[in-house]
């Protein structure tokens, strides 16, 4: 267990590669930790405004989108506001080495070493964007239409342009993650689909159930896909070594609200203001 801040709950996490870990606690706190978890430094820079999502820019420095659109960049300088008109509340943050990318009501890139946040909206279809994830120079996103259809794209050039990677989906995606050259998409019901070649191809998993849980986050890493069913009061780990093909349940947290993975396992983050790290298979 790790305990990123002295609040009452983590609300959302982002490792940063290298033993860098940034968490966002209740009560509006940043947490990094630079040894893996092991101690962590806290800061308060957001003032009334609620942090959702943590992540990293480009240039590796720590950045955070509100639950109002605006996003909170820590420089050598310290941290800068930047308010974002239509934003909405932030939902995912992601970067390669040459962006960075932020998903709201609206997709928005800057340029590394640039300054100007632009609208990089895929062109495929007038759709709203969801979530969007990386994995290296990839990029995933989720679209959806006021159907409630969903589609995914993905851009092999830091998000300038973008190519069409899926059918349509049944329902909108809930969660979506990457790792190397392979990624995954849950939808809204349960049902997820799976790639291994950077999303040229996607084959539909069936997930995990059990009992009263519902589908919660999925993950995945080199090795293995992971799925967190919540409950009431408890979430349950899942982890599938073959592609999604069979699943063995683990760990079990309270009030998981956040998981996030790398190469040594699975975070799951929980509103009592604990992380539970799981060892890779």
């Amino acid at each position: 267990m790790l305990k990123p801040t002295r609040g009452s709950g983590v609300s959302d996490v982002h490792s940063a590669g290298r033993g860098r870990i940034l968490a966002l606690g209740w009560g509006n706190i940043f947490s990094e930790s630079l040894d893996g978890g092991e101690t962590w430094r806290e800061e308060t820079p957001f003032g009334r405004k609620s942090p959702a999502r943590v992540g990293v820019t480009a240039e590796d420095n720590p950045l955070v989108g509100t639950d109002k659109g605006a996003l909170f960049e820590r420089t050598a300088e310290g941290w800068t506001e930047t308010p974002i008109k239509g934003l909405s509340r932030v939902e995912a943050i992601a970067s390669t080495s040459g962006a960075t990318l932020v998903a709201g009501k609206m997709l928005l890139r800057r340029a590394a070493g640039g300054a100007e946040w632009v609208s990089a909206v895929p062109s495929i279809k007038k759709l709203h964007v969801a979530l969007v994830a990386a994995a290296g120079d990839v990029l995933y996103a989720s679209l959806c239409d006021p159907k409630g259809r969903a589609w995914l794209v993905r851009s092999d050039d830091h998000g300038a342009t973008w190519t069409e990677q899926s059918a349509v989906l049944p329902a909108k995606v809930e969660s979506l993650s990457a790792f190397g050259a392979r990624a995954v998409a849950a939808v809204m019901g349960g049902a997820a689909f799976f790639t291994k070649d950077h999303g040229r191809q996607w084959a539909p998993i069936v997930l995990p159930e059990y009992g009263p849980y519902n589908q919660g986050f999925v993950a995945v890493t080199d090795r293995a896909i992971y799925s967190l069913l919540r409950g009431a009061s408890l979430a349950s780990l899942f982890c599938s070594t073959d592609d999604g093909v069979t699943w063995e349940r683990g760990e079990s947290v309270s009030s998981a609200s956040a998981m996030w993975t790398s190469s040594d396992g699975v975070h799951i983050s929980s509103l009592s203001g604990f992380v539970l790290r799981v060892p890779a298979p």
